[in-house]
């Protein structure tokens, strides 16, 4: 695979059933809810539910019709820095024979440049402490800073 065969774009409704098979190679973290996707037709109602949305996106790399990564884009809204929105990107996955490619940089790229077409200030990830994880991250140009990142997970009972 060259980097001129891999396509990035944005998820269309079609692509539910690939993501289905690719989101399950997210790298689980200890204390982290384990990846559990739903059935095909209750994925294509959430997918619709994120494509109604016009400020989030599921952007995919496709390299012989097969998706060999994603991640999800929000833009959110903002009050401050002069109304400038920000991005939040989750669910970053590359297919686990694709690694070490330049897939994951192509499509950081691609959410970075949609975050830049939406005039954003900035685009935020959280990440554990995974260090081919953080390395990547930073190769790509995101910085540790001192921010701390903080989350709170909702068990099913």
């Amino acid at each position: 695979m060259t980097d001129s065969d891999i396509l990035t774009r944005l998820a269309v409704r079609e692509d539910v059933a690939r993501l289905l098979s690719l989101l399950p190679q997210i790298s689980s973290r200890s204390g982290s809810l384990p990846t559990k996707t739903l059935g095909i037709k209750e994925s294509t109602i959430i997918f619709d539910k994120i494509s109604a949305l016009k400020n989030v996106h599921i952007v995919v790399a496709e390299s012989a019709d097969e998706l060999v990564a994603a991640l999800t884009i929000a833009v959110i809204p903002n009050l401050t820095y002069e109304g400038r929105p920000w991005a939040i990107i989750e669910n970053v996955v590359v297919a686990r024979s694709q690694r070490r490619k330049g897939v994951g940089k192509r499509i950081m790229e691609f959410a970075f440049d949609l975050a830049a077409e939406n005039g954003c200030y900035k685009v935020q990830l959280l990440s554990g402490p995974n260090d081919d994880h953080v390395g990547f991250y930073r190769r790509v140009g995101l910085t540790d800073g001192t921010s701390r990142g903080f989350k709170k997970y909702f068990v099913e009972r």
